[in-house]
């Protein structure tokens, strides 16, 4: 481009440089990562394919695009597991990151697809914020969050709601003890300024031995909210299937189930994080999903995206 490379001549610095390349970048990204999609669609039934375009994907592309901090953690994986707690807040802090105008466009692009971590986040805080309003009169609102990572749509919410008076307790489950720790400590202020009003307890317990029902939900009083949009994603039907009626049977009568699940469509997170960052996960659509609550007897199932259209919710109303 003429004019970015004028202004470059011209000295721009670091962040000028970032800023003068960003919205170009993101919109070619776009197109770049749809066509991924189109041609790496049905890969999944030819094995042989699908592993040779991944290394040669990981051999030219993946090295260029982890001078972006998002993609490096999303490829490394640290912590031995994909989707780590850092990761989620890189997505919402939304921050410029790197020492060069070239790896913060490289984060910036890892952020565009990772942006439905942000948005589906946002769902779930605002259900949050009607159930304690609905319910957490009398008694506290009880809500249980599976695979809560750094809860931040709950420290969100004790952000803008703790002078509303209304009662809430919060459970939140996760196999990471970090996660847990830093969730405690980004929410214990709005606890100890709450008269009370407000609790929020961390389990550390391991997934594994959730879904073989041998520990940890059991002990939890029936719940107005239960959710977990980043877990379902890893899981086989069978697993979410049987996982979804385990979260269901906490719930109050006219409580609320949010699972949330990468969703198969045209832009889906599919090519960057299976190809690129070798993240995978399960992508599904509505009846898939809504599949999960039958012979439930809920009150009504639904699904919903949220707004960038990458994340599918599925919603299970207990009658």
């Amino acid at each position: 481009n003429t004019t970015i490379a004028q202004g470059f001549h011209h000295g721009l610095d670091q962040v000028e440089a970032f800023e003068t390349c960003e919205p170009r970048l993101i919109q070619q990204w776009r197109s770049l990562w749809r066509l991924g999609n189109e041609l790496t669609n049905g890969m999944d039934r030819e094995r042989d394919v699908k592993e040779a375009t991944k290394e040669y994907t990981e051999l030219v592309l993946t090295p260029e695009l982890r001078k972006g901090a998002i993609w490096d953690r999303s490829y490394a994986k640290p912590l031995g597991y994909p989707g780590d707690f850092e990761i989620m807040n890189q997505v919402y802090d939304w921050e410029r990151i790197g020492k060069d105008a070239y790896e913060m466009l490289m984060h910036r692009v890892g952020l565009e697809v990772a942006e439905c971590i942000r948005t589906r986040m946002e769902v779930v805080r605002a259900h949050i914020a009607d159930v304690v309003r609905e319910r957490g009169h009398d008694r506290p609102a009880r809500i249980t969050s599976l695979g809560s990572g750094p809860a931040r749509e709950v420290e969100g919410y004790l952000t803008s709601h703790t002078a509303g008076g209304h009662r809430a307790e919060f459970s939140l489950i996760d196999q990471e003890e970090v996660a847990l720790y830093y969730a405690h400590e980004k929410t214990y202020p709005y606890v100890l300024n709450s008269d009370g009003r407000i609790k929020v307890q961390g389990y550390n317990l391991s997934f594994t031995d959730i879904l073989r029902g041998t520990e940890g939900l059991a002990g939890l009083p029936p719940q107005d909210l239960c959710y977990s949009v980043g877990l379902l994603d890893y899981l086989t039907d069978h697993r979410c299937k049987a996982l979804v009626k385990r979260l269901y049977d906490l719930l109050l009568p006219g409580g609320l189930l949010i699972i949330g699940n990468m969703n198969d469509c045209s832009l889906s997170n599919y090519w960057p994080m299976e190809y690129i960052t070798d993240w995978t996960l399960y992508y599904r659509g509505d009846a898939e999903m809504v599949a999960w609550a039958k012979g439930l007897n809920a009150a009504k199932a639904w699904t919903e995206t949220e707004r960038t259209g990458r994340v599918r919710m599925l919603f299970v109303r207990k009658g």
